[in-house]
């Protein structure tokens, strides 16, 4: 989106461009006689801001060819997901474990975290025990890859042993296995 807007800009700037060329020219014609205007030298236009409105309109259509794959997909993102909640209130599922669900597969998208920590989430967001129990279970988590993306988070911004790698994998509440298994995962022998 930020690279639709600047091409935008650029467009607006290349219209500006050339108005203002346009009015230069105009306001030089307009002070010399005719005879001083027969024997000033033909000015070539000056085609730099039908450069840029050129070069804006294709990177426009670029842009734009390349959004409607995105588009289309977020749209059959949108599309799956309601289906998939229509299911689970079709075989009984409240909505309030359909949402639990739902944000579980939302902070698992943005951080490495672990069932006791992902309900803990959850319930502090004031989804009861049962579904936040319900949403942890039911988001598709493989347990030991959350213990190496929390591993991997933890590394971008600390330097840590494979001992306190493990120790804060098991405060987070992960599990000694998942902790292990993150740390030989993340570069750590045994």
């Amino acid at each position: 989106m930020p690279v639709f807007i600047a091409l935008v800009v650029i467009v607006i700037a290349g219209i500006a461009y050339s108005k203002k060329q346009r009015a230069k020219q105009n306001n030089t014609i307009q002070s010399y006689s005719p005879y001083e205007m027969e024997q000033q030298p033909k000015k070539k236009n000056d085609l730099g801001g039908a450069f840029l409105f050129v070069i804006g309109i294709i990177a426009v259509i670029v842009i734009a060819v390349k959004a409607v794959p995105a588009i289309s997909k977020g749209f059959n993102d949108k599309k799956a997901e309601a289906e998939a909640s229509k299911n689970m209130q079709d075989t009984g599922v409240s909505l309030g474990k359909s949402n639990a669900v739902k944000a579980a597969k939302l902070h698992l998208s943005t951080f490495g975290m672990s069932c006791k920590g992902l309900v803990d989430q959850l319930k502090y967001e004031g989804y009861t025990d049962e579904e936040a129990q319900y949403g942890a279970e039911n988001c598709g988590a493989d347990w030991n890859e959350q213990a190496v993306i929390s591993a991997k988070q933890h590394l971008a911004v600390l330097s840590m042993s494979r001992i306190e790698m493990i120790d804060q994998l098991i405060y987070e509440g992960f599990t000694q296995e998942q902790a292990e298994y993150a740390a030989k995962a993340v570069g750590y022998s045994e």
